[in-house]
């Protein structure tokens, strides 16, 4: 009888360890399961991420790329006008030149008609002179 309650006792024991690690094995599975899931889920973010990142660096090469050859354009830009800038500056220049001798050279005709129109004036005065004088003899 002691070995009879000992055995069922046994058997309780054993059917009861049975079931515990029955309800383990599964409780492991389905851990596992949701370990697998977490794995796949955790690939497929990675995966994401990764092309995420991919068009984030193709974007980002051609944006520098775009601001690069604008940057060039604007100092081809910059460059062009600096270049027409110092041209229109010595024609400018030039004309200013031009028109300095144009102004000299009208100071000196006007000199010139000046000193002309005193000789004249001079000359007409002795004419006068002349005429008077020739008149008082004549008369």
């Amino acid at each position: 009888m002691y070995q009879n309650s000992l055995d069922k006792t046994k058997r309780e024991h054993l059917e009861k360890i049975q079931q515990e690690q029955e309800a383990h094995r599964k409780e492991i599975e389905v851990k596992n399961t949701q370990i697998d899931q977490m794995k796949r889920e955790i690939r497929t973010i990675e995966k994401e991420n990764a092309e995420i990142l991919e068009q984030i660096a193709q974007d980002t090469d051609f944006e520098v790329t775009d601001i690069k050859q604008k940057n060039d354009n604007n100092k081809q830009q910059v460059n062009d006008m600096s270049l027409k800038s110092k041209a229109e500056l010595q024609l400018t220049q030039n004309k200013l030149g031009d028109i300095e001798n144009e102004i000299e050279q009208l100071h000196r005709q006007i000199q010139d008609k000046d000193l002309q129109n005193k000789r004249q004036d001079e000359d007409c005065h002795k004419l006068r002179k002349e005429i008077q004088a020739k008149n008082a003899t004549i008369h």
